[in-house]
């Protein structure tokens, strides 16, 4: 799935592996615009 929820891949009923491309670009323009991202907290301490 990619951000906006669009299947990018699709696997069958077996077990198999499954090999995509992601456009990071998109990937880094959602990131930017998410407005839950902005509230997330870092729970690594």
């Amino acid at each position: 799935m990619d951000p906006h929820g669009a299947t990018i891949a699709k696997a069958d009923a077996e077990e198999c592996v499954i090999e995509s491309e992601i456009n990071m670009q998109i990937v880094d323009e959602w990131r930017q615009t998410f407005p839950a991202l902005k509230d997330r907290r870092d729970f690594t301490h």
